[in-house]
Formats: C-alpha cells, structure tokens, sequence
C-alpha cells in the first residue's frame, strides 16, 4: 500500500465535433424561435382577430427580447459562469413558449414571444462565450466558423 494520495483526475478536453453540434443547437435556438412560427402568422391574426400588422408586431417583440436578453445575460454569464444563465434562459424559453400556446390576447403573445426571444439569447450567448472559454487562436476561429454556419443555414431549415 502506498501512502501517496492519488493524483486527480485531469479534465479531458470536450469531444470537438459533439461540442460543435451542441453550441449549434443552442446557437439555432434564437433563428429558429424566429422563422419557426412565420408561417403561422396569418393564422393567428385569424385566430387573436387582429389585424396582420398587429399580428406581426409579435415578431417585433421577438426580435426585442433577442436583443435585450444579449445586453443582460452575456454580463451574467461572466459573473455567474455560464451553466446558469444558460439553464435559466432555457426554462424562460419553454415557459413562455407555454404561455405563447395558451395566449387570449395579442398583448399576451407579443409579451410571451418577447421572454422566448430573451431566453433564446442565453442559448446564443453563452454559446459563442463558450468557445472564447474553450478553444484559443485557430482552434476558436474553426468552431466560430462552424456555429456561424449553422447560424446562416437554421433559418433555411425552418418551415
């Protein structure tokens, strides 16, 4: 029996492909919450009976809550560490995207859509600070090339 202690474990670095299909996901999350329920306006002008420009108003708030969600979690993500804000921006998500389904009026669901967009910012966010966090030089610009690419080519595969 020795009376060294064992060394720890050393951390092995993250499988590249798995992690590149992973930010991907979460990258996706904010075009997709988007160019998702675009086809669908119509219907829920119908729907909510409003006017199609109101209806649209929605895609505003969206947009709003993208843009907002960015000013606040990227901060917090680097105060916080990022498996936080990131879970938290995808809860914020699903629940909203409840309150979206279950919306009586368009008021609701220009709010509802603008806590989706916030919560899909987390997804963006802390993605792309992942890659700063994980990978340097060259190794950083590959894995930001591919999350850019399927940030151009997830609005494509929207219905």
């Amino acid at each position: 029996m020795s009376d060294s202690a064992a060394a720890p474990p050393v951390a092995q670095p993250p499988n590249r492909i798995r992690m590149i299909f992973v930010l991907g996901l979460l990258v996706a999350l904010g075009p997709l919450t988007i160019d998702m329920y675009l086809p669908a306006l119509p219907k829920i002008a119908e729907e909510l009976n409003v006017s199609s420009s109101l209806a649209q108003l929605t895609l505003t708030g969206t947009l709003a809550g993208l843009a907002i969600g960015q000013l606040v979690i990227g901060p917090l993500s680097d105060s916080l560490g990022r498996r936080k804000p990131l879970f938290a921006g995808i809860v914020l998500h699903m629940l909203a995207s409840l309150l979206c389904m279950f919306a009586p009026t368009v008021l609701v669901l220009g709010i509802a859509r603008g806590l989706q967009g916030m919560g899909a910012a987390a997804g963006m966010v802390v993605a792309i600070a992942v890659v700063g966090d994980l990978y340097k030089d060259n190794a950083a610009a590959t894995v930001m090339s591919r999350l850019m690419l399927v940030l151009g080519v997830a609005p494509v595969l929207a219905p």
